[in-house]
This record gives structure tokens, sequence and C-alpha cells, in this order.
């Protein structure tokens, strides 16, 4: 894929099943998810209240729920559920190599990423 710039981000094990991590890559505010034991990145910021940290919500069924109105974003797709209510976050891939994680930026992230999810196949 040109132009894509794989980071590494952290050990795999140091996110907990279930845990939401903030983290600023490459200038971009975004929310780690182990929704267990599979990663996904999406934007950091509810699109309805851009105060709102997603990193701060729950994540509950494979959705991560916004701790300021409850507005729900599917891990793997990035949108609103149920649909509707707020505008889709995007959604970054994430891979597997070895131990770490890596997220790419600069590739496929220009929008809602539809094709294959937040995930991308391990290294």
């Amino acid at each position: 894929m040109s132009g894509s710039r794989w980071h590494r981000l952290v050990g795999a094990a140091t996110l907990a099943p279930g845990e939401l991590r903030r983290l600023t890559v490459g200038g971009r505010e975004l929310v780690l998810v182990n929704d267990g034991g599979h990663y996904f990145a999406l934007d950091g910021r509810c699109t309805h209240k851009p105060e709102a940290l997603l990193a701060e919500g729950l994540l509950f069924h494979g959705t991560i729920i916004c701790p300021w109105h409850g507005f729900r974003y599917d891990v793997r797709s990035g949108r609103n559920v149920p649909p509707g209510h707020a505008r889709p976050v995007r959604c970054i891939p994430v891979r597997v190599e070895g131990t770490d994680l890596l997220l790419e930026l600069g590739g496929c992230d220009s929008g809602l990423n539809t094709s294959v999810g937040c995930s991308a196949p391990s290294g």
C-alpha cells in the first residue's frame, strides 16, 4: 500500500482484554482497544461531542460507549450503533507483529474503513 506508515505502539500483552487506551500517534488522538484479544484503533473523540474522549468510555459487546451521551461505536468498523445518531469515527488498521501492536497511518485511513474493519492481518 503506497504511502502507508506502520507505527510500533506497545506490546500486545500490555493492553488487557477489555481495555481502552488513549494515545497520540502522528499527531492524531486515538483510542486503542483490546476486544477479547482482537485489537482495534479508532479516532479518539466522539463525533457528536469532540470534547468527549472515547478512551474514557466503556467497551461493551464490541462497541465503545461514549462517556458523555452514550453514543456507541462499533470497534470493527467505526460505525455508530444504532446508525444515524452520530457520524462514524475513523478506523485505523492495527496488526500484531511478534509481541507488538503496529498501527497504520497514511494508507487506508482517509475515512471510514468498511472493507476490512480496523484490524489488519497479523504480520
